[in-house]
């Protein structure tokens, strides 16, 4: 029986740089075929968030920033982590981790949910 590795932190960065390469592409391609300016403003700026998003996941001392100002709630390995679980949900040793993150998060919704009313 042949045992998969695990996927290891420069094949998840690897992973992450190709689609977040795609997702740019993708939007630099409707940034061109613009022709309203308002609308090709707000494309650029939004193309920039992305980037500073994806910057932000293997940046520690950008990460401690967003810290700081309460924009994110984990430490840098604890997203790093639920990254990768989320990226490799697919497969089987991640299903368990990835469905305990799911009803984590049905969780949190659900409590948010009954706060409010």
């Amino acid at each position: 029986m042949d045992k998969k590795k695990l996927p290891t932190k420069k094949s998840i960065t690897l992973y992450v740089v190709i689609t977040l390469g795609f997702l740019l592409f993708k939007m630099a391609k409707c940034f061109q075929r613009e022709t309203n300016e308002t609308r090709k403003a707000y494309l650029l700026a939004n193309m920039r968030k992305k980037k500073e998003q994806f910057d932000s996941i293997f940046d520690p001392e950008l990460h401690e920033a967003l810290l700081n100002r309460g924009e994110r709630r984990f430490t840098l390995k604890a997203l790093q982590g639920a990254l990768m679980i989320s990226l490799y949900r697919e497969e089987p040793r991640f299903h368990q981790p990835h469905n305990l993150l799911l009803a984590l998060m049905d969780i949190d919704s659900l409590i948010t949910k009954w706060r409010c009313n």
